[in-house]
């Protein structure tokens, strides 16, 4: 399904709860856009679902012989061969075996509710990096559990939280259990978090991390067999359920690993791609499109965004991903969603890759501590930000706080090697907070997949020998084994995806001028700190707008309570100059302050 909403009672007020839920279900439609498909209620709870906007998500499943029933979001599939769309068969294997047995035969991007009338306890079970997002508030009149933080804080008055929207400004990411809003937070990854009938405190087991992986115990011909055998397997479980797919091609890697696994396994499906018509990635991927027979779509989202547009993309963000960006990834969505079943992109892919292990170097894989403080500098805080926005008062060093988010998410892995605690802070950190919230966005158009959140692949993949995978290798020599054709044709970069040898070694030499371009890039950091693309020129069109203008006033934004205010309108004055180096921080403050006018127009005030 899109979204649900549910509602459990407190003992002391258990009839104050049925407002919480009312006040919900009303608040959808202006908010988000949504009317419920289906409703349950008892003395214990009540519940509502809603489809996505392409009609597709099913309706609350039920038991009527236990009283129970089960909600879910995203898109799961069952090791027993049973997907999203069979909630009810899903329910039965509950009812039989348990939660964690349920858990641990899921696969995909998913968060699953189970009310269970035998104890009258809920059970929210989220998939094992937590890439969709599902949130709950607990207030004196019950606890409210759903998909969207923003309709969590149009429930009641709400305060922001000061380390989440100084995240949010400066990185455009919030992290661990954290939204924008102080009382809302987000259920963790690999969990199953239990209420009890009329307590509402959670109590949380992790059933899944890396920890629980055989780290360096895979390596050679057995590794790239082995992977792509899993690979494999996920592309026909996908395809079975979602028949017409379409699938994100780009110049790189990661989308052409998942494309050939599609392909290798007989799946038909269409490739697409946006970017500038003489891009790298797309001439790349219209090339391998004809090469491997796809259907190939090339989509650039249309420029002029107007504030209509922005709010549209509120109902699907909640405001926690930057709104001028993701209206042109909705429009996207939303054109393919006119003829396909599903979206599949090659998201955590980069696992495969050794993604970000170039700072470890010269110790790649050494069993030693990870250093907190040289990853959150290097890779979490690693844009400049203009952080004089933020009341002395309150400003976060932001090295800091994320060195302590990464040495919380690598705290079971002590003794494992530097890069499987690396790949956690990827997987756990940056590809659930970042990637999960585009993932949980876009679920709310139509499904979303990526054949790399199956489990038996992303643990086989962090199986691998570190000196396997480390430069890309692992990825390549699997191309060259079972997909040479793929193997073969060039990267955006201008040489292959297939491993260097003696016969094909001088089709490399582009490699020089690529590493020498990224490398010239880091030496100047810096000193050329504008945004690629077309941003710059979208936001100086956005000025053009009277709205616009209007909610960045820094005499009348809601921003302005919590913001310093000669700093804010610093910022905004400097904004408005065609030379200005935070174009991404300009939008993130304009999505903020979108947010929370929308809120306020439906009943929920900034408390101060």
């Amino acid at each position: 399904m899109g979204n649900f909403l549910i509602v459990l009672p407190t003992v002391e007020r258990p009839d104050a709860a049925s407002a919480v839920f009312r006040a919900g279900v009303e608040r959808a439609e202006p908010l988000l856009g949504l009317v419920p498909n289906d409703g349950r209620r008892a003395d214990w709870f009540e519940a509502a679902s809603f489809s996505r906007f392409n009609g597709t998500g099913s309706p609350i499943a039920s038991d009527d012989a236990t009283g129970s029933w089960l909600a879910t979001l995203g898109v799961w599939f069952h090791a027993d061969g049973f997907a999203t769309g069979e909630e009810g068969r899903l329910l039965g294997r509950y009812l039989r075996d348990g939660a964690r047995s349920l858990a641990l035969s899921l696969d995909g991007s998913y968060v699953a509710v189970v009310a269970d009338g035998r104890t009258r306890e809920v059970s929210v079970i989220t998939d094992i990096i937590g890439n969709s997002h599902c949130y709950w508030r607990s207030t004196e009149r019950g606890l409210a559990i759903s998909g969207s933080a923003l309709l969590l804080a149009s429930l009641e008055d709400f305060h922001l939280d000061a380390i989440a929207y100084q995240e949010f400004i400066a990185t455009g990411i919030i992290y661990e259990d954290r939204t924008l809003f102080r009382e809302v937070r987000k259920f963790g990854p690999g969990a199953i978090t239990r209420f009890a009938a009329g307590e509402l405190k959670p109590k949380v087991e992790r059933y899944w991390s890396p920890a629980s992986v055989d780290a360096e115990s895979l390596g050679g011909k057995d590794a790239t067999r082995r992977v792509w055998e899993e690979l494999s397997l996920a592309a026909r479980r996908i395809s079975k359920r979602f028949p017409r797919i379409v699938c994100d091609l780009t110049g790189g890697y990661d989308s052409r690993f998942s494309a050939a696994a599609y392909h290798a396994a007989g799946v038909r499906l269409a490739a697409t791609v946006s970017g500038p018509p003489n891009s790298g990635d797309v001439r790349v991927s219209k090339g391998l499109a004809k090469m491997a027979g796809f259907e190939h779509l090339y989509l650039e989202a249309p420029t002029g965004i107007a504030a209509q547009q922005l709010r549209n993309a509120l109902r699907l963000t909640d405001g926690e991903y930057e709104l001028v960006e993701y209206s042109r990834i909705e429009w996207v969505h939303e054109t393919l969603a006119a003829r396909f079943d599903a979206s599949a992109n090659g998201c955590l892919g980069e696992v495969a890759r050794g993604n970000w292990w170039e700072i470890l170097m010269p110790h790649v894989g050494a069993r030693q501590p990870l250093d907190a403080r040289m990853v959150a500098g290097k890779r979490y805080v690693a844009k400049p930000y203009d952080g004089s926005v933020f009341r002395a008062g309150e400003k976060v060093d932001l090295v800091e706080h994320f060195a302590g988010v990464v040495s919380r998410t690598t705290a079971d892995l002590a003794g494992s090697t530097n890069t499987m605690q690396l790949d956690a802070t990827y997987i756990l950190m940056r590809m659930q907070s970042w990637q999960g919230r585009i993932a949980s966005s876009t679920n709310r158009i139509w499904p979303a997949v990526t054949m790399f959140l199956f489990r038996p692949v992303l643990e086989t993949l962090l199986s691998v020998r570190a000196r396997d995978r480390a430069n890309s290798n692992l990825v390549r020599r699997i191309l060259a084994e079972y997909a040479p054709d793929w193997a073969d044709y060039p990267l955006e970069s201008g040489f292959p995806a297939a491993p260097m040898t003696l016969g094909n070694f001088w089709r490399f030499a582009p490699m020089v001028n690529f590493y020498g371009k990224k490398v010239a890039a880091k030496l100047l950091k810096g000193a050329v700190w504008g945004t690629p693309g077309w941003m710059p020129a979208e936001r100086m069109r956005l000025w053009g707008r009277e709205e616009i203008r209007g909610l960045l006033n820094p005499n009348d934004m809601r921003v302005a309570g919590v913001f310093d205010a000669g700093g804010l309108a610093e910022f905004l004055r400097r904004g408005q100059l065609a030379d200005f180096a935070f174009d991404e921080e300009w939008g993130r403050i304009l999505s903020l302050e979108i947010t929370l006018r929308t809120l306020e127009q439906n009943g929920s005030r900034l408390v101060l």
